[in-house]
């Protein structure tokens, strides 16, 4: 997601934790913010390429897929299998045959990721989950968000305090 209010995937600390996931053995996708471009139809494979681009030549690894980001009444109709050469998880195949789950804004929109896998007869399953609502200690969505944002903060003032100090400069104050 190039356009996130909470993480920037090209700043070097988020960079490297992607290339240590990718060392996993995991593929990346384009988690892609239409709305950033206000929607204008015609340029949404060029936009599509765009962010790809800048993924793959990030990361050295080919983006094979895509997925909407707060899809619009208008994205849910984009159906196709594909949109710039890479596959779209809102095609009308993931949508007819493979079951569905995801914990975006920090709960089990659908259906719990274990009743869905305890439960489903599905033979496909595609799960969505995003990092952020993981953690060890339990806290609510909102909580986990104003902790987000907070060591956000943080990091973002300890990377200027270590180029400060990098550069032998000092950290003026009034």
């Amino acid at each position: 997601h190039l356009h996130s209010e909470f993480y920037n995937p090209l700043e070097k600390h988020t960079t490297e934790k992607i290339n240590n996931i990718l060392k996993l053995g995991h593929d990346i996708g384009v988690h892609f913010d239409f709305g950033f471009y206000d929607r204008n139809v015609p340029m949404m494979e060029r936009y599509l390429n765009m962010e790809k681009e800048i993924l793959e030549t990030t990361f050295q690894r080919e983006v094979k897929v895509f997925s909407f980001h707060n899809p619009t009444e208008f994205e849910l109709t984009c159906e196709d299998y594909q949109y710039a050469n890479m596959v779209n998880t809102y095609a009308q195949f993931f949508k007819t045959q493979v079951g569905y789950c995801s914990d975006s804004n920090g709960y089990w929109r659908h259906k719990r990721m274990k009743d869905y896998l305890m439960e489903t007869e599905e033979a496909r399953l595609q799960i969505l989950t995003h990092p952020n609502w993981w953690s060890e200690k339990v806290l609510s969505p909102k909580q986990k968000i104003v902790s987000c944002i907070e060591q956000r903060s943080a990091t973002t003032y300890a990377q200027y305090e270590d180029s400060l100090a990098l550069h032998s400069r000092e950290n003026i104050d009034w």
